[in-house]
């Protein structure tokens, strides 16, 4: 009795896991006519964007449809049948009659990603040697939004697996074994008890992202327009949360549609430069190097400089952006107007020492570790050389290259009370 209930309760296991763990991919696999013997449906995780309200909405997930295929030797009128098809699918003629004469091969794929009302029709026409077999493939619904952010999946040697954004750095998580209706079950079964035993467990699942679609779109609709006014051939912007730092818009342009990255020239517009690569950020740095005087007491909120225009440092002389000087005005005059003079005097009268320190403590020059890959620490040597003339340039960002997400981590310090 005890043997017959062991037994039973492996069947009742089983028939669960088939019903209800795996009863959406049978049930598709299960419709005979459009499954081959072989035949492994393509599976992989989702990613979600996160609404203002909380809820998840899809950014990347699966898409269903059929490849329409063929075989040659039982087409037997090709023109005739690319004829037929024609009307409903995109098709080159001369490519579709070359398969059609390869009366050797057993099996010439047609037209992949074909939508279920589109092999619904193709199916009523009963063309002879002409099948459709399930297909399932990537499918980002923005199209083109968050695109950096989320990059897509393309082919790596002869598999499928994330390239770029989130679908590489996270790509062990959202990878899925195949499954296949005609998976043996003893030999499944016998594979789980063993992976129980040695602890050999995949660790899978989706992914739910901290972006708001609505404020994604506003973001790479404003910067698409400002690329279009000042004909820049680069851009990006990232809106962040200051008191937790998760980011809630991420773009650059020019930007790719991910479910069409074939059709790019080149494979440059798929990396993300606000966090693969590093630029002099210029004048918004001097927030960051105002604050650091404030905090150390090397300056205060009433405290001014004379602006000549200019300050001459280790024989080297650096100036406003209209070389002009201002005469007696307040540090908060630096801010107002961008003075890199007044930024380089607060620098100063922290000294070498402690200016390095503060910026060190906003964490330029490491990486943020956000879940991105390829992301670059920046390079901020000149703030350990020792002189005047390099401290006085990064105080107003030059001489130091930043990443873009670096820097708004720093800038978002400011508005949490001081804490990275």
């Amino acid at each position: 009795m005890g043997a017959l209930v062991v037994v039973c309760l492996t069947f009742f296991l089983k028939l669960y896991a088939v019903q209800i763990v795996r009863g959406d991919e049978f049930a598709l696999q299960a419709q005979r006519q459009y499954a081959r013997p072989e035949q492994m449906l393509w599976n992989r995780g989702s990613i979600f964007f996160t609404v203002k309200e909380g809820e998840s909405v899809s950014a990347a997930g699966l898409r269903e449809g059929f490849t329409v295929a063929m075989v040659p030797k039982e087409v037997i009128d090709p023109a005739a049948a690319f004829d037929a098809l024609a009307p409903f699918l995109t098709l080159s003629r001369e490519r579709f009659l070359l398969q059609a004469h390869r009366r050797d091969d057993p099996y010439e794929e047609i037209v992949r990603h074909a939508l279920p009302d589109v092999a619904s029709i193709i199916e009523k026409l009963k063309l002879p040697g002409v099948s459709l077999y399930r297909d399932r493939w990537r499918f980002y619904p923005g199209g083109k939004l968050a695109a950096h952010l989320l990059g897509f999946v393309g082919f790596q040697g002869d598999e499928l697996a994330g390239r770029y954004g989130l679908e590489r750095y996270y790509d062990d998580t959202l990878r899925r074994s195949p499954g296949s209706l005609y998976d043996n079950f003893f030999a499944e079964l016998f594979s789980g008890i063993r992976q129980a035993a040695t602890g050999a467990v995949e660790s899978e699942g989706d992914i739910v992202t901290s972006i708001e679609p609505t404020a994604q779109n506003f973001l790479e609709e404003t910067l698409f327009a400002l690329a279009q006014k000042f004909g820049a051939t680069q851009g990006g912007g990232i809106i962040m949360e200051p008191k937790s730092g998760a980011v809630v818009a991420l773009s650059a342009v020019p930007s790719f549609d991910p479910n069409d990255f074939r059709a790019e020239r080149g494979p440059a517009v798929f990396s993300n430069p606000l966090v693969e690569s590093v630029f002099e950020m210029g004048s918004i740095m001097k927030p960051l190097t105002i604050a650091a005087g404030l905090d150390a007491g090397a300056i205060t909120a009433t405290s001014t400089y004379t602006d000549l225009g200019f300050l001459t440092i280790d024989g080297k002389t650096i100036s406003n952006f209209d070389g002009k000087g201002r005469g007696r005005v307040s540090i908060q005059e630096t801010l107002n107007q961008s003075l890199n003079t007044g930024a380089a005097t607060v620098a100063l009268r922290l000294g070498n020492a402690r200016f390095r320190d503060y910026m060190l403590r906003f964490g330029l020059g490491e990486e943020t570790g956000i879940d991105l890959p390829g992301e670059a620490a920046g390079l901020t040597d000149n703030l350990k050389s020792g002189r005047d003339i390099e401290i006085a340039t990064a105080s107003y960002g030059q001489g130091i290259a930043l990443t873009p997400i670096q820097t708004v981590r720093a800038l978002a310090a400011l508005g949490n009370g001081g804490k990275l």
